[in-house]
């Protein structure tokens, strides 16, 4: 097909790919692990890698649009078998998963053929499983190129790794896997519980990862075999495969424009010199008066937010900060106090907004009882309209408190 010749091209696959492991302990609960590469010529760098994740939030910084997704499923849900090449060679997907599974629906199920040697290993997996994964990533606008039940991703770099143990066994998250001809022959679950770091080239990678690695290093191999067959899958590699082609023109255009336009400054400088230095006199003066202008809107700008929230009014800060101090106890110790805080972080070319009438209060305190009664003499404050406990947490009994206060100033009393 067209698009495999195209994906298979380097140039318009791109240089990046991220490799993820979702590696199931039930049915919605599983942990994730990935590993981000780049490839500078025919080098393969890593760029980012994280273990043992609970949330796909920690995918956030190394997805995008732009970059490709390659995942591998491990764990409950899969089955993996076993069978002789010759009895898989002509079955169709319905007759294996029938072999398997008999008397169920096989439209449920996805197959995925996995060849060792004379042998080929039949992976198992509910379509819905597949689904949900493809449609939650492609929902962000994240492309996914392909999907490996089980650790068989490997195959396309187990005659990278360095260190093998004598015995062929290759130990990866949950599993052991023993190796025949550079392919996965057995597997087998692991009960080891310590970190094993295996070496690629200049590159140190933990067995607990030593799958992403492979799942993300599949993007750079021709014609990677070794992916099930799904029409939403193939869908989002055809997406992604034709946006990179779109970029890549849109780059070409842009560059063949510049070519052109450079040409047409270099034939025409003789004879608009000196309208460009007149340009650039009108120019600078343009600037100069916009940057006046700006100025002049951020100091009015200014002036109001100051006027508004009566920040001139230091007196009344004063007595409110003064106040407090003589009604904290001996044993509250203040971390931080913020008079009519921000509501939101300072952005550029933004109105900061802030939180009139509000004191917040940050501690730490060693008797949960001072902190109620030194509340109640805040209370008794005539400028306070009320106090509440925002935060309140307490790693043991020996040690302090951390608490955060919300003090309400009652309005007839900020002005």
């Amino acid at each position: 097909m067209l698009i495999d010749r195209l994906s298979n091209n380097d140039f318009i696959k791109g240089v990046d790919s991220v490799g993820i492991t979702l590696s199931f302990y039930s049915d919605n609960e599983y942990e994730i692990d990935f590993v981000s590469l780049r490839k500078n010529k025919k080098i393969v760098n890593i760029l980012d890698s994280k273990t043992n994740s609970k949330s796909v939030h920690d995918l956030t910084k190394v997805l995008s649009s732009k970059i490709p997704v390659s995942i591998s499923i491990l764990g409950k849900g899969i089955i993996h078998r076993k069978f002789e090449s010759s009895i898989i060679e002509n079955a169709t997907n319905k007759e294996i998963i029938n072999n398997i599974f008999p008397n169920t629906d096989q439209d449920e199920f996805l197959v995925q053929k996995s060849p060792v040697n004379d042998k080929v290993y039949i992976s198992l997996i509910r379509k819905k499983i597949v689904e949900d994964i493809v449609n939650h990533f492609t929902s962000q606008g994240i492309f996914i190129l392909s999907i490996t039940i089980g650790p068989f991703a490997l195959n396309g770099i187990i005659s990278l790794i360095d260190d093998r143990s004598p015995n062929n066994l290759l130990l990866v998250k949950n599993q052991e896997l023993t190796i025949k001809n550079n392919l996965i022959y057995q597997l087998n679950i692991s009960q080891n519980t310590q970190d094993i770091v295996y070496k690629i080239g200049d590159d140190e990678i933990s067995h607990e990862n030593l799958v992403s690695f492979a799942t993300a290093f599949s993007f750079y191999l021709q014609n990677n075999p070794i992916s099930i067959d799904l029409q939403s899958l193939q869908t989002s590699k055809e997406e992604f495969i034709y946006k990179r082609i779109f970029y890549l023109l849109g780059w070409g255009i842009l560059i063949f424009a510049f070519l052109v336009l450079l040409i047409n400054y270099l034939f025409f400088d003789y004879y608009n010199n000196k309208y460009n230095d007149l340009s650039l006199e009108y120019s600078k003066r343009t600037e100069e008066t916009s940057q006046l202008k700006l100025l002049s809107k951020q100091l009015a700008d200014n002036e109001r937010f100051v006027t508004e929230n009566n920040l001139m009014e230091t007196s009344r800060f004063s007595y409110y900060s003064d106040r407090l101090a003589l009604t904290i106890p001996d044993n509250i110790i203040l971390n931080e106090l913020y008079l009519n805080p921000l509501s939101s972080d300072v952005q550029k070319n933004k109105e900061i907004d802030v939180m009139n009438n509000l004191i917040i209060i940050k501690g730490v305190v060693n008797k949960n009882n001072l902190l109620n009664e030194w509340i109640k003499k805040i209370e008794l404050e005539k400028w306070v309209e009320k106090v509440e406990i925002l935060k309140f947490t307490q790693k043991d009994k020996k040690s302090g408190a951390n608490f955060e206060l919300e003090i309400v100033v009652k309005k007839s009393n900020s002005k």
